[in-house]
């Protein structure tokens, strides 16, 4: 193990709070994109969505909407 240097290469001290004057400049990381990021309903409930008001059915097993009386899509 090195001891740490007391002074940079421009001859200006060192202290104990800066950074490794020899180090590498972290790299900037990706932005993430979880499902938890993205939000939304899932694809599965579009089945769900009158194509006539855009209301969801209240019900899974439902064939016509409950507000307008369309059919419902079939899944």
């Amino acid at each position: 193990m090195s001891a740490r240097p007391t002074a940079s290469p421009a001859g200006e001290p060192v202290r104990p709070n800066d950074p490794d004057p020899g180090a590498a400049e972290p790299a900037e990381s990706a932005p993430s994109t979880s499902p938890r990021d993205e939000g939304g309903e899932a694809a599965c409930l579009l089945s769900r969505i009158c194509p006539g008001c855009d209301r969801p059915a209240e019900h899974i097993g439902a064939r016509f909407c409950s507000r307008c009386g369309t059919a419902l899509p079939v899944a």
